[in-house]
């Protein structure tokens, strides 16, 4: 799970999938992004990151961001 570093911990995430599935016959083909709301709607539900998610799922690689609200 990330916070206010939503927006790096996710394009991390993603870089390491892409070099894992370029060395590995079993690809992983869902990434399940969990950030907390606050910081990381802003910066995910954004033009670029939506085209991003788009872009990789039509390469095999479905994400999708789940929001958590800490009381």
């Amino acid at each position: 799970m990330s916070g206010k570093n939503a927006w790096a911990e996710f394009y991390k995430d993603i870089v390491k999938i892409i070099m894992w599935n370029e060395k590995r016959n079993k690809k992983i083909a869902t990434l399940v992004f969990i950030t907390e709301e606050t910081f990381g709607r802003a910066f995910l539900n954004a033009p670029m990151p939506r085209a991003y998610i788009d872009y990789l799922a039509k390469h095999g690689l479905n994400v999708r961001i789940e929001y958590v609200r800490h009381a």
